[in-house]
């Protein structure tokens, strides 16, 4: 029952859409729905839409993942100089076990 009226809301809003995109207007337009409306609303999609769906909500969450790490690592103390220092100590060790 939740699902048909959620579909009904969902092919009205698309209708609408449309209408609004015809005479270029601008609006926005905000739904509250709940959770097991939205997860009725997948399990009536096919197949291919649900991978669609899947692999956006999975860049979405590597997205955010990527930017946490970003900001965990982000420094001022850092310049390249003491980098390019690091990476020269770190060769030259390589270099020196090469050498055995």
């Amino acid at each position: 029952m939740i699902a048909n009226e959620l579909i009904h809301a969902v092919n009205f809003r698309h209708i609408f859409v449309h209408l609004i995109k015809a005479n270029k207007m601008k609006t926005e337009l905000q739904v509250d729905i709940s959770y097991e409306q939205v997860l009725a609303l997948v399990k009536q999609l096919p197949k291919n839409e649900k991978i669609k769906l899947t692999k956006e909500l999975e860049k979405e969450g590597i997205e955010s993942k990527l930017s946490e790490l970003l900001k965990t690592f982000r420094t001022n103390d850092l310049s390249l100089k003491t980098i390019n220092e690091e990476v020269e100590i770190v060769r030259q060790q390589i270099y020196e076990s090469q050498k055995r």
